[in-house]
């Protein structure tokens, strides 16, 4: 986890989910910071990050990734039709 402290001017919601502008990476807010003093993230960057760098959130994140198509559990047809679609594994893909 990393603890990014003293660079927003507003507070980030615990599970919430960020991405940096020159990292396609998402990683989310495991402890938010107390009047914008800072957050941890998780997982810990994988580059560095610039001062002037801008961090998106909400529904400007963007999530890259595909279905492991090996780990799918409890899919349920009734009749030749899809009543359940189980449990899937998302895999992010940098």
């Amino acid at each position: 986890m990393l603890n990014l402290s003293g660079i927003l001017s507003f507070d980030l919601a615990k599970g919430e989910f960020i991405q940096f502008e020159n990292d396609p990476k998402v990683y989310m807010v495991v402890e938010p910071g107390v009047d914008g003093l800072g957050f941890t993230i998780f997982p810990s960057l994988r580059q560095a990050v610039s001062i002037g760098d801008e961090i998106y959130y909400g529904d400007r994140v963007t999530l890259n990734c595909y279905y492991d198509i090996d780990n799918t559990f409890g899919i349920e047809f009734k009749d030749g039709i899809l009543v359940s679609p189980g449990t899937m594994r998302l895999v992010e893909a940098l």
